[in-house]
């Protein structure tokens, strides 16, 4: 089914299906996209219980080794297919499960105290995620990082076989640096020349490039 705007009187939202968060500025600019954790009833602007990549991905304590991609959003929007199958639901189950238990990026020495540092360490924009880092003496997988969206489309295909946006296309939509100023301005602040090392491939090749937003998922139904 298509994306629907919630309303003030409640829309039945499925199991993962994705819900999205609008910014006033620009408006309906949708900025941050999630998977609902169980089924529910949600209005406009209520708080919503979701997993999803909001940097940074770790629990309260910003010591703790472990990840948590639990939280709650302000929901406005949101999508999803009309059913799953059993195996298409318990395969997303599963790969949430595994991304929960992940070990946090190591901190650089003498930047445990930065937040921003947390969100260049755990987040990415291009591609819009990575595969799993080994442990070098183990081999262990170890983490990932994802943007927002990366998340949900890699829950989908790898958990589900469900691929939401084919993101490698030679055709695949285009964005520029204001655009993607204004997407990611809201939890990571305008991205410097630095940042744009940190984030992917954000300084290689000209402007505009290939990348996924938070609002393509939901058109994505």
């Amino acid at each position: 089914m298509p994306s629907i705007r919630l309303v003030s009187t409640g829309h039945h939202v499925p199991d993962y299906s994705v819900v999205g968060v609008c910014s006033t500025t620009p408006r309906d600019f949708v900025s941050h996209v999630a998977l609902v954790r169980q089924s529910d009833q949600l209005c406009y602007g209520e708080k919503a219980k979701v997993y999803h990549m909001r940097p940074p991905l770790i629990g309260p304590d910003a010591l703790k080794t472990v990840l948590h991609c639990l939280g709650e959003i302000q929901a406005h929007v949101f999508g999803c297919l009309s059913s799953l199958h059993r195996n298409e639901f318990d395969g997303i189950k599963t790969w949430l499960s595994r991304i929960e238990k992940q070990v946090k990026q190591p901190i650089p020495y003498g930047r445990r105290g930065s937040l921003r540092e947390f969100c260049r360490l755990q987040y990415i924009v291009s591609p819009p995620f990575t595969d799993w880092v080994k442990d070098d003496g183990t081999g262990v997988p170890r983490y990932r990082r994802f943007s927002c969206a990366g998340f949900v489309l890699a829950c989908y295909d790898e958990g589900a076989g469900i691929v939401l946006l084919d993101w490698q296309a030679d055709d695949f939509p285009k964005v520029d640096i204001n655009t993607l100023n204004i997407a990611y301005n809201h939890i990571l602040g305008e991205l410097d020349p630095q940042d744009m090392a940190w984030f992917g491939k954000l300084n290689e090749g000209p402007w505009p490039k290939p990348i996924i937003l938070a609002g393509y998922i939901l058109h994505s139904w």
